[in-house]
């Protein structure tokens, strides 16, 4: 990789004399390309300032919260990573809302494609979940849900808790509720991240919609859960699959 230096040519500063007059002072700079490679001899200064702190940081990211049995895979239109991922988040809710009945996370909001058979380490959830997300809960009515489920078959299929449908021509068909069909009229219990609560990911359809918050980041009550139970559960259902 090649990064370009660009750096100023003709910088121009105000330096206070001590008369209370003004020196304008100019420099110039020649552009500098460095190429970055295996051949760039490493700082060892840099090296020092960073060693106690990345010290300290492994001590914590590398603590095993778990134990998994078998890999966790993060597939379309459906996976183990995926029911994992929105079945714990769906449970850490439940804990301040007994009522809700739905989880949906966006699959980019996923950042690994798998998680290990073996140790689970703090940092292996850091790699998971990077972005400080707020769980939230939203009643949402049964048209609207449709609404970001054909959104969802459009995309191949999100980590989904607490329904099940297929995708016919990028449409959610045969949508069933905890074995229920989806009732348009209906309002349901959601939880999602506050990214999407707030009409990321293309979810407009749910900006105006009020939100209940958890006052939970994403990340941390995983971690905290997670610990808790000290195994994650593996459940191989394909809440979502392709039908002609």
């Amino acid at each position: 990789m090649r990064v370009n230096y660009l750096l100023l040519l003709g910088l121009v500063g105000c330096l206070a004399t001590s008369c209370g007059r003004y020196v304008l002072v100019k420099q110039s700079y020649e552009a500098k390309e460095i190429s970055i490679n295996a051949q760039l001899p490493k700082d060892t200064h840099i090296d020092s300032l960073i060693a106690p702190q990345k010290k300290l940081l492994d001590s914590l990211m590398n603590v095993v919260i778990a134990t998994s049995e078998e890999e966790l895979i993060k597939e379309k239109p459906s996976g183990t990573l995926n029911n994992f991922c929105a079945d714990e988040m769906l449970h850490i809710a439940q804990q301040q809302n007994p009522a809700a009945e739905i989880c949906i996370i966006n699959y980019g909001g996923i950042r690994l494609s798998s998680l290990p058979k073996g140790a689970i380490t703090v940092g292996k959830i850091y790699e998971l979940l990077p972005f400080d997300n707020m769980i939230v809960i939203q009643k949402i009515d049964g048209k609207t849900l449709n609404e970001v489920l054909d959104y969802i078959a459009s995309q191949g299929g999100w980590p989904i808790s607490g329904l099940r449908f297929d995708i016919q021509n990028k449409k959610a068909v045969h949508i069933m509720v905890h074995n229920e069909p989806i009732d348009l009229h209906k309002i349901y219990t959601v939880v999602l991240s506050d990214y999407l609560a707030n009409g990321g990911d293309n979810l407009a359809m749910l900006k105006k919609i009020p939100q209940e918050p958890t006052n939970l980041i994403m990340r941390e009550a995983f971690i905290q859960a997670i610990k808790k139970s000290g195994s994650l559960p593996i459940d191989h259902e394909k809440r979502i699959q392709h039908v002609d």
